[in-house]
C-alpha cells in the first residue's frame, strides 16, 4: 500500500513539473502570443497638440519591411485625408460666405480653387511628416505586425499656407471675393492638432489585415 501511494505521488509531482516548465515556455514566447486587442496605448489613443497633428497606420504582412511601409503609408495617407478635407472645407466657405458671384460657374470656381489650394497645402505640409513611434511584432504564423504613429508638426504651417495663397492670388482674384486673400491665409494658418475636427484616428486598417 505505501509502496503504490509513494508511486501515485510521484506521477503527481512530474505532471507538476511538466505544467510548469510548459507554462513558462509560453510566457517567454510572449511577443509571438500577443492578445488581438494588446495594442498601443498610442495606437488606440493618439496623442493631440496644438502644435502637431498624429495619425496611425497598421500593416500585417510576411515581410518586416514591407508590413512597416505599408502601415506607414496607411498614416499618411489618412493624415492627407484628415488635412485636406479641412481645408478645402475652411476655404470653400471662407469663399462662399465673401463672394458676389452666386452662378453655378462662381460656386464651381470656388470648389475647384479650394480643392487645389487644399491639395497643394497638404502635399507641401505631409513631405515634414515623420514617424514618431513604432512597434514591431513577430507571430506565429511567420507574419509581421507594424504599428506605426506619424507626427506633422505644425510650427511652419502659416509660411506655407502663405506661399500656396500667393501663388494662387491671380485665381483667387477670379472668384469676385469680398474678402482679402490675406484673411483666408489667417483662418487657415489657424488650424490647431488639438481641434476635434482634424484629429486622424482611422485609416489604420487594423481590421482588415487582421484577418490574413
Amino acid at each position: 500500500m505505501k509502496k503504490i501511494l509513494t508511486m501515485l505521488m510521484a506521477v503527481v509531482a512530474l505532471t507538476a513539473m511538466v505544467v510548469s516548465c510548459g507554462g513558462g515556455d509560453k510566457q517567454e514566447s510572449g511577443k509571438s502570443g500577443r492578445k488581438r486587442m494588446d495594442l498601443p496605448t498610442w495606437y488606440a489613443v493618439p496623442p493631440t497638440s496644438p502644435d502637431a497633428l498624429y495619425a496611425v497606420g497598421y500593416a500585417k504582412k510576411a515581410k518586416l519591411q514591407l508590413a512597416q511601409t505599408i502601415a506607414a503609408s496607411r498614416a499618411r495617407d489618412e493624415l492627407s485625408r484628415v488635412l485636406g478635407t479641412k481645408v478645402t472645407n475652411m476655404t470653400k466657405d471662407f469663399i462662399e460666405e465673401g463672394t458676389t458671384g452666386t452662378g453655378a460657374d462662381e460656386i464651381g470656381d470656388a470648389t475647384e480653387f479650394s480643392q487645389s489650394v487644399s491639395k497643394q497645402l497638404t502635399d507641401n505640409m505631409l513631405s515634414g511628416s515623420t514617424i514618431d513611434q513604432q512597434e514591431f511584432y513577430e507571430l506565429e504564423d511567420g507574419n509581421y505586425e507594424v504599428f506605426v504613429l506619424i507626427k506633422l508638426g505644425l510650427s511652419d504651417f502659416g509660411a506655407k499656407v502663405d506661399a500656396v495663397m500667393k501663388a494662387n492670388a491671380a485665381a483667387f482674384a477670379k472668384l469676385q471675393a469680398t474678402k482679402a486673400l490675406d484673411e483666408l491665409s489667417a483662418e487657415i494658418a489657424s488650424l490647431r492638432g488639438d481641434n476635434k475636427d482634424v484629429k486622424a484616428k482611422g485609416g489604420s486598417g487594423y481590421e482588415e489585415d487582421y484577418e490574413d
